[in-house]
């Protein structure tokens, strides 16, 4: 009989001491993937106003905060993101312990402010820029208002979680340009 109670308590024993490290390998995986998210979310936002580079040359002469060469913040949005997230040409992580694939730039817009009219500059995840005149009370695709010049971007990528479950995840980040 002693033989069976002192084998109860050792299966038991290892039960929980088992449980106990899944809880602490799920505890230490959540943290990883906030901080994860955090970096993430960082560099998108430090690319986005990168890209928010003024023409100098016009707020000289009549003090409008424009992105006059879009193409140019385009490209420094796509330089500097591949630098804040350590990327590589082809926008794949160097390091593979949070982002599993590619990241993909699914919109970068720039609304560019001027006498009340606002004009929206887009480029889709393909590079293609389109470019349209709207009036005022426009919203970003997150919702913000456009009330002076503004840069939007959005990125795509895979998330590899606890036991290599990989999920989809979407960022988006707006930067206005103000004169204060």
């Amino acid at each position: 009989m002693k033989k069976d109670k002192g084998l109860i308590e050792y299966s038991l024993s290892l039960i929980f001491l088992m449980i106990c490290i899944f809880v602490v390998l799920l505890v230490f995986s959540y943290r990883r993937s906030i901080v994860e998210r955090y970096y993430i979310e960082d560099g998108l936002a430090a690319s986005t106003l990168a890209a928010a580079v003024i023409d100098t040359d016009i707020y000289g002469e009549t003090e409008d905060l424009i992105i006059s060469n879009t193409d140019n913040a385009y490209m420094v949005f796509k330089q500097t993101l591949k630098t804040n997230l350590g990327l590589d040409d082809a926008f794949v992580p160097v390091n593979r312990t949070f982002m599993d694939s590619e990241v993909n730039v699914q919109e970068f817009r720039v609304y560019n402010v001027k006498d009340g009219l606002i004009t929206e500059i887009l480029y889709d995840e393909h590079g293609n820029k389109q470019m349209q005149v709207l009036g005022s009370g426009v919203l970003t695709p997150n919702g913000k208002e456009v009330e002076s010049t503004t840069v939007y971007s959005k990125i795509e990528f895979d998330v590899k979680g606890y036991m290599n479950h990989v999920q989809r995840q979407t960022m988006e980040y707006c930067a206005d340009v103000v004169k204060n």
